[in-house]
């Protein structure tokens, strides 16, 4: 083989040695983006905590519909806390303490907390409109009161606080009397219709507090 022959076959060859290294290097260097990326959507857990009264009339699923509703949020694992489990940490009893919260957290593994504390949900019949000693027009309204907390968990910081009340109307129910009594038994909504109406109010309240932490976590 002719000195050119062999220059040429090991300018070839280095070619395809550094073509080789530079497709190797650049694969690597997109597993490892790959990898932070995955890695960076994995840490993004959001620990539920749903805190509410026994209700009588209701099985309420709050905690339930919260999570199904927050899974949609594909860069969000949504973890149910609401019930403690044996071997777990203790919830704080102090649970306004941002610092015991963000401990408890990150013992937990999660990125956010998400903590609802519903006060009370409970049945008030509201007077909405009356013609003295003729008619007078009741509403029963189904209320929840309480507060919402979103814990950033990583920065140790409180990322919401606010009090909620949400409501949802029954039917409307005129008393054709003069004594103008909103005991009247005729204004008491049904066993039935109260297991209905509370469902009807979870998921309110349910879609009111995606609509609030949503824009706060989507992106961050």
């Amino acid at each position: 083989m002719s000195l050119a022959g062999i220059s040429t076959s090991l300018a070839t060859d280095m070619w395809r040695r550094s073509t080789t290294i530079y497709a190797a290097a650049v694969l690597a260097i997109a597993v490892i983006v790959a990898s932070g990326v995955s890695a960076q959507r994995a840490a993004k857990v959001l620990l539920l905590k749903v805190r509410q009264p026994d209700q009588t009339w209701a099985q309420s699923n709050i905690a339930g519909e919260l999570q199904t509703q927050l899974s949609r949020n594909g860069s969000l694992r949504v973890r149910d806390l609401s019930d403690a489990e044996v071997g777990e940490p203790a919830f704080p009893e102090d649970y306004l303490n941002l610092d015991s919260l963000v401990d408890w957290g990150n013992e937990m593994g999660g990125r956010y907390l998400l903590l609802v504390d519903i006060g009370s949900q409970g049945l008030e019949t509201r007077k909405t409109w009356h013609l003295p000693l003729v008619i007078h027009r009741y509403s029963t309204v189904a209320v929840a009161r309480g507060e919402l907390r979103l814990v950033d968990l990583s920065r140790g910081t409180l990322m919401a606080a606010e009090p909620f009340e949400v409501e949802l109307k029954a039917a409307q129910i005129f008393q054709a009397t003069m004594d103008d009594d909103p005991g009247d038994p005729d204004l008491h909504v049904s066993a039935s219709n109260k297991i209905r109406l509370f469902r009807e109010l979870d998921k309110k309240l349910c879609d009111y507090l995606v609509a609030q932490i949503g824009p706060v976590t989507n992106g961050r």
